[in-house]
């Protein structure tokens, strides 16, 4: 609930727990949030209290230059945590803010990591935790920006492991510390779970604070080329296989509609396999109708009395998301590839084939004992039984997540394999941006490749990274190197 304006109001909490325990007074109580029981398959989580033993003081909050409006809520991050964060797993919230991510892992059992770009924010939130008794060893709060190199090396070089019993952040919790969890140091410091909410955009560009916060954002785009950096950096961090869930609201500016947790989504779907979403649920009153009219009869646009919530043309914005995605492989059917290799060469266009997916076919057919002396033998492969069991080899290289091209500097031939592409039902982008044919090569200098990326309706996903040779002589020689178009029948 990272917030740059209205707070809000809220009383007792449901959460995803269908199992209560003796500690739970009922099934969907707030105290559900922290036994432990997993997350069940409700797509909705219902919050409207904070835990008193977990609130950041009142203190603290008047020490923030705007007066914590944006503070998190533990009770929204512990199901996460619980249901996502392996026992010995580092949870990392690079928006850390005042750390409330880290109180929840506390409650949960699992160290934590915050990133915090604001100085001020970093001291509160060692404050905060060294009120409750943590361990800043096991809940670190770093200044820094995850976008950054040096943060991302330090993450991955720095946690080290974590001795000592596992406590909950006061010894009222004991009783909802995970048992199972290991007393003794864990040896590596593998992330396994990002869990966040992100800064909003049009927050106040003129606020106090440090100066590249995303919330002193003038402009949206720029907004979101921040995130998608932070994003990036997260990915470089993560474990293989570890989740990430970001918090995310659409949200009105202006009378407008801005669909940010739908832009967000596609920010992660750049680098991560995005797997659910979740709504988060809360209980607004009359605030919040207020703000609705005054979002209403600001709208440039449209008209306030519109059909709808009290005759208002916009609704009280009491929920948002939580995007739950995974660092993992897309995957990538190996026939369905072939295929499209298959059907590019026989309509006359040359590449060269390399990278996890040339690496992959060259161990298959060596594991067969397949000859293989041209392009042509390897698209007339097809992948068995027993190269699908293959899989599990663990000699075998990783499981190819996209197919790697290069093609020569050919204006008029280009072109016309991307709207080749196009037709097959891909999208071409470079870089994240929109590339479409014609093209000419100059326009594709410096961007090293174009990326071609559909989705079939049955969700099957394919992807293409193709990249177009420096001059032909560069083309010529890795097409020595590796598998030769020309010896190919047609």
């Amino acid at each position: 609930m990272a917030r740059c304006g209205r707070t809000r109001n809220l009383a007792r909490s449901t959460s995803w727990c269908s199992t209560p325990t003796a500690i739970c007074v009922q099934a969907g109580s707030h105290r559900a949030t922290f036994c432990g029981a997993p997350m069940n398959s409700n797509s909705w989580l219902k919050l409207d209290t904070q835990d008193p033993r977990y609130q950041l003081p009142a203190e603290l909050q008047a020490q923030d230059l705007r007066a914590a409006r944006d503070c998190g809520w533990v009770e929204q991050m512990t199901p996460f945590i619980q249901h996502y964060a392996q026992p010995g797993d580092w949870v990392i919230d690079p928006f850390c803010g005042f750390g409330s991510t880290l109180v929840a892992a506390s409650i949960a059992g699992r160290p934590a990591l915050g990133v915090e770009l604001d100085a001020q924010r970093v001291a509160l939130t060692r404050a905060r935790l060294d009120g409750l008794g943590l361990d800043a060893k096991r809940y670190p709060v770093w200044q820094g920006n995850l976008a950054d190199a040096g943060t991302q090396e330090r993450c991955r070089g720095g946690l080290g492991s974590v001795a000592g019993d596992v406590m909950p952040a006061s010894s009222n919790t004991a009783q909802f510390v995970d048992s199972a969890l290991p007393t003794q140091g864990v040896a590596a410091s593998r992330i396994g779970l990002c869990l966040t909410n992100i800064p909003y955009f049009g927050c106040d560009p003129n606020e106090q604070g440090a100066p590249d916060q995303l919330y002193h954002a003038r402009y949206y785009e720029p907004y979101l080329q921040g995130l998608r950096d932070v994003f990036n950096g997260i990915h470089a961090v993560l474990a293989p296989d570890a989740w990430c869930v970001v918090m995310v609201q659409n949200l009105r500016l202006g009378g407008r509609f801005v669909p940010l947790a739908w832009d967000v989504a596609k920010l992660l779907d750049e680098r991560f396999v995005l797997h659910e979403e979740r709504m988060l649920i809360y209980e607004r009153g009359g605030e919040a109708v207020r703000d609705a009219v005054r979002e209403s009869t600001r709208d440039p646009v449209h008209d306030a009395a519109r059909p709808g919530l009290g005759g208002l043309s916009v609704t009280n914005r009491a929920h948002e998301y939580a995007l739950v995605c995974r660092k993992q492989s897309r995957g990538l059917n190996i026939n369905a590839g072939l295929d499209l290799l298959r059907a590019l060469n026989q309509d006359g266009f040359a590449f060269v084939l390399y990278g996890s997916f040339a690496d992959y076919l060259d161990h298959h057919a060596a594991a067969s004992g397949q000859s293989i002396t041209s392009l042509g033998d390897l698209l007339s492969m097809r992948e068995s039984a027993s190269a699908q069991r293959h899989r599990a080899d663990p000699s075998a290289p990783r499981e190819p997540n996209d197919i790697d091209l290069i093609v020569p500097p050919d204006e008029a031939e280009l072109s016309r394999l991307m709207q080749r592409l196009e037709r097959d039902g891909f999208r071409l982008e470079s870089w994240n941006a929109r590339v479409n044919a014609p093209v000419a090569i100059k326009a594709l200098a410096y961007r090293y490749y174009f990326r071609a990326r559909r989705v079939d309706q049955a969700g099957h996903a394919m992807q293409l990274d193709i990249a177009v040779a420096e001059t032909q002589a560069v083309f010529d020689d890795q097409r020595m190197k590796r598998c030769s178009t020309t010896s190919l029948p047609h």
